[in-house]
């Protein structure tokens, strides 16, 4: 068993780092934010309705929280290759120390449907229901991603199911 050992992360705060309706009157382009894998800077962009920061705030999942969630993921989720060829080509799956997983990230760093715009960016993140089911806009009910837990470990040997 491989664990990674991360600071802590409040995920206690309702308030995302930027409102749900942010990107309302702004190109898809746009770029909302960016988060670290390594030396690398993922993007996160306005999109549309089936992608990107618009896709995941109309299904009520941005807050504090999600937010925390995607970057997590990223920083220290497991990386593995869109088999099912769906838009993305990296995939990012947290874990807790029981292999069950916790999010996903949907990646795409190749250029949207050949307009230029590249990478496209994140396309879509969400809770998984592989564990325990969770309610968008909460804290998750696995331990080592409750308030107060300093130093949460998390898997980095989970095989990745994809069965969406």
């Amino acid at each position: 068993m491989s664990l990674v050992v991360v600071p802590a992360v409040d995920l206690t705060t309702a308030q995302a780092s930027v409102p749900s309706n942010y990107c309302s009157g702004k190109s898809y382009t746009y770029l909302v934010k960016t988060y670290a894998y390594g030396v690398e800077k993922l993007a996160l962009r306005c999109g549309t309705a089936s992608w990107g920061f618009v896709h995941i705030a109309n299904y009520g999942r941005w807050n504090s929280t999600f937010d925390s969630m995607i970057a997590l993921t990223i920083s220290q989720g497991e990386k593995v290759t869109d088999l099912q060829q769906d838009g993305g080509n990296r995939i990012f799956a947290l874990f807790d120390g029981n292999c069950h997983e916790l999010f996903r990230v949907i990646y795409n760093g190749n250029a949207y449907n050949g307009s230029g715009v590249s990478p496209q960016g994140i396309i879509t993140a969400y809770y998984s229901t592989s564990g325990t089911a969770k309610t968008p806009g909460t804290i998750a009910t696995y331990p080592q991603m409750k308030a107060g837990v300093t130093n949460p470990a998390y898997r980095t040997d989970c095989p990745v199911i994809q069965n969406i």
